[in-house]
C-alpha cells in the first residue's frame, strides 16, 4: 500500500494555461517572490547569452497573481539572470518598466475607467 502527501505541485509553462480566474496583483507582494530552492531547474542565460540550467529560485522573478486564491503565479525573467546577483527582488528600474509598459496598458485595455486612478511609476507605486 503506497500513500502520498503532496504539499505542493510545481509547474512551468510559457503561457498562462488556466481555465479558472487569474487574480492579478497591481503591485506585487514581494513576500511571494520565489527565494527558496524548490528543486526544479529551468533555463536562463549567462553573461555571454548562452543558455544554462539553474535552480528556479536563482532566476529573477516576481509574483503576478493567484489562481483560485491558492496557487501563486510568478513571472520569471531568465535573461536577467546573473550568477553574482541576489534574487531577492527585481531592480527598481525593471519593476518600473514592467509596471509602466506592461501592467498599466493591460489594465487600461481591460478597464478603461481606471485611466485617472492608476499611479505612474514616477508617482511611486513601489
Amino acid at each position: 500500500d503506497v500513500t502520498r502527501d503532496l504539499d505542493s505541485v510545481i509547474g512551468v509553462s510559457d503561457t498562462l494555461p488556466y481555465t479558472s480566474t487569474l487574480s492579478i496583483w497591481p503591485l506585487s507582494p514581494f513576500r511571494e517572490t520565489l527565494r527558496k530552492d524548490n528543486h526544479v531547474k529551468s533555463h536562463a542565460y549567462d553573461s555571454q547569452s548562452a543558455e544554462v540550467q539553474v535552480p528556479m529560485h536563482k532566476i529573477p522573478n516576481m509574483p503576478l497573481g493567484k489562481v483560485q486564491q491558492r496557487h501563486v503565479v510568478r513571472i520569471f525573467f531568465p535573461r536577467l539572470y546573473n550568477a553574482q546577483w541576489p534574487v531577492d527582488r527585481l531592480p527598481q528600474d525593471k519593476l518600473a518598466l514592467i509596471y509602466d509598459r506592461c501592467f498599466c496598458p493591460m489594465m487600461l485595455e481591460i478597464v478603461p475607467e481606471l485611466r485617472d486612478m492608476l499611479p505612474t511609476c514616477s508617482q511611486g507605486p513601489f
